[in-house]
């Protein structure tokens, strides 16, 4: 009986997150699995990706920095901020390509990766409505990242 309430952990996918709080007000979430490593230096927290970027934060910007361990959930739609409608990717699932509609002014990036934290896509959308070529994914399941919210994708 032990194993069996024990082992129903292991179906629930969870993430391992870094949560960057700004004293702005924005709150900044990477998957620990994106990220080769992070390093403070000459008052900056600097997160070095798998992909090669590095990414820069000034510790005097910083009001909150820990670990948190969410739950994925949900295919299909997310929303970005509450009050802003929500950014729809589809189809779900894909085959070639995905689309992101809803997209807010600015530039955003759209991160893919395997279930086993792996980044395999990484690419900035910017418009109204934006297409992303996923015709390099094997079929599967995928995790796709934008800004801080993660969904998943199903890739034929």
């Amino acid at each position: 009986m032990f194993i069996l309430l024990t082992g129903t952990e292991a179906f629930e996918a969870k993430a391992q997150n870094l949560v960057i709080k700004t004293k702005d007000g924005d709150e900044n979430i990477e998957l620990l699995s994106s990220l080769q490593d992070f390093t403070f230096s000459e008052n900056n927290l600097l997160l070095n990706y798998l992909s090669g970027s590095t990414e820069i934060y000034s510790i005097s910007n910083i009001s909150t920095l820990y670990f948190r361990n969410v739950q994925v959930t949900g295919i299909g739609n997310f929303t970005l901020n509450e009050g802003k409608g929500e950014i729809f990717i589809y189809p779900n699932p894909a085959g070639s390509i995905i689309h992101v509609h809803n997209l807010h002014e600015g530039t955003l990036t759209v991160h893919v990766y395997r279930m086993d934290g792996v980044m395999l896509l990484c690419t900035q959308v910017s418009s109204a409505s934006e297409t992303v070529d996923v015709s390099d994914l094997e079929s599967g399941l995928y995790l796709v990242k934008i800004r801080h919210q993660v969904f998943k994708l199903w890739k034929l």
